[in-house]
Protein backbone atom coordinates (compact mmCIF):
# COMPACT_ATOMS: atom_id res chain seq x y z
CA UNK A 1 0.00 0.00 0.00
CA UNK A 2 2.98 2.49 0.97
CA UNK A 3 4.70 1.93 -2.45
CA UNK A 4 1.16 2.25 -4.26
CA UNK A 5 0.10 5.29 -2.33
CA UNK A 6 3.02 7.06 -0.51
CA UNK A 7 1.23 10.22 0.98
CA UNK A 8 -2.65 11.03 1.93
CA UNK A 9 -4.46 14.00 2.47
CA UNK A 10 -7.26 12.02 3.69
CA UNK A 11 -6.90 8.59 5.86
CA UNK A 12 -10.01 6.42 6.10
CA UNK A 13 -9.63 3.40 8.28
CA UNK A 14 -12.22 1.04 7.34
CA UNK A 15 -11.04 -2.47 7.60
CA UNK A 16 -12.06 -5.05 9.93
CA UNK A 17 -12.93 -8.69 10.13
CA UNK A 18 -14.99 -10.60 12.19
CA UNK A 19 -16.85 -14.09 12.52
CA UNK A 20 -18.94 -15.72 15.23
CA UNK A 21 -17.70 -18.00 17.39
CA UNK A 22 -18.37 -19.33 20.79
CA UNK A 23 -16.34 -17.34 23.35
CA UNK A 24 -14.29 -19.95 25.01
CA UNK A 25 -13.63 -21.75 21.44
CA UNK A 26 -11.57 -18.37 20.48
CA UNK A 27 -7.61 -19.31 20.41
CA UNK A 28 -5.26 -16.99 21.21
CA UNK A 29 -3.76 -17.07 17.38
CA UNK A 30 -7.64 -15.58 16.82
CA UNK A 31 -7.69 -12.95 19.61
CA UNK A 32 -4.09 -12.09 17.74
CA UNK A 33 -5.83 -11.93 14.36
CA UNK A 34 -8.85 -9.48 15.38
CA UNK A 35 -6.60 -7.21 17.11
CA UNK A 36 -3.53 -7.19 14.95
CA UNK A 37 -6.36 -6.30 12.10
CA UNK A 38 -9.10 -4.31 13.78
CA UNK A 39 -6.57 -2.40 15.91
CA UNK A 40 -2.92 -1.86 14.78
CA UNK A 41 -4.03 -1.84 10.97
CA UNK A 42 -5.52 1.60 11.72
CA UNK A 43 -2.14 2.57 14.12
CA UNK A 44 0.23 0.99 11.58
CA UNK A 45 -1.37 3.77 8.39
CA UNK A 46 -2.11 6.88 10.86
CA UNK A 47 1.82 5.94 11.90
CA UNK A 48 2.74 6.22 8.41
CA UNK A 49 0.36 9.06 6.81
CA UNK A 50 0.07 11.73 9.95
CA UNK A 51 3.33 13.01 9.51
CA UNK A 52 2.94 13.63 6.11
CA UNK A 53 -0.49 15.43 6.94
CA UNK A 54 0.97 17.40 9.86
CA UNK A 55 4.01 18.91 7.58
CA UNK A 56 1.47 19.80 4.88
CA UNK A 57 -0.44 21.65 7.43
CA UNK A 58 -3.47 19.60 6.58
CA UNK A 59 -5.19 16.35 6.45
CA UNK A 60 -8.17 14.36 7.71
CA UNK A 61 -7.65 10.69 9.55
CA UNK A 62 -11.36 8.95 10.02
CA UNK A 63 -11.23 6.08 12.06
CA UNK A 64 -14.94 3.83 11.35
CA UNK A 65 -16.23 1.27 14.29
CA UNK A 66 -18.95 -0.62 14.92
CA UNK A 67 -21.81 -0.48 17.45
CA UNK A 68 -20.62 -3.56 18.03
CA UNK A 69 -17.92 -1.92 20.42
CA UNK A 70 -20.75 -1.35 22.91
CA UNK A 71 -23.08 -3.81 21.81
CA UNK A 72 -21.05 -6.95 21.63
CA UNK A 73 -22.78 -10.06 20.83
CA UNK A 74 -21.38 -13.33 22.51
CA UNK A 75 -20.43 -15.06 19.65
CA UNK A 76 -18.27 -11.62 18.37
CA UNK A 77 -16.10 -10.63 21.91
CA UNK A 78 -13.33 -10.95 19.69
CA UNK A 79 -14.50 -8.46 16.85
CA UNK A 80 -16.24 -6.20 19.55
CA UNK A 81 -13.58 -5.78 21.89
CA UNK A 82 -11.26 -4.60 18.68
CA UNK A 83 -13.71 -2.15 17.82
Amino acid sequence: LYAAVPAADVLVNNLGIFGSRPPLEITDAEWKTYFDTNVLSAVRLIRHYLPGMTGQGWGRVLNIASDSAIVIPAEMIHYGMSK
